[in-house]
């Protein structure tokens, strides 16, 4: 049997491990796409959405928050109504 040599072997390791970081890099990237704007902030206060027909969710009704107040860390009362 054919003895492998040091540095032969090392230098196979270096370009097997370049190879698997490059196809790797590569991968991780093929499906990035410069991003299309699709919404835009024309003037301070108006925002575009983007897609209107996209479902978002829907508005929650309840009860609101008991008004408690609770100890914050430096041990201060903090109510719910002043948040």
């Amino acid at each position: 049997m054919a003895r492998v040599r040091p540095r032969t072997a090392v230098a196979v390791l270096a370009a097997t491990l370049l190879a698997s970081a490059a196809g790797g890099y590569a991968l991780s990237r093929a499906n990035d796409q410069e991003p299309e704007l699709d919404a835009s902030l024309d003037t301070p206060g108006t925002f575009l959405e983007p897609n209107p027909g996209l479902p978002t969710a829907p508005q929650l009704d309840g009860d609101p928050l008991p008004d408690i107040a609770v100890a914050d860390l430096a041990g201060n009362d903090v109510s719910f109504a002043d948040l």
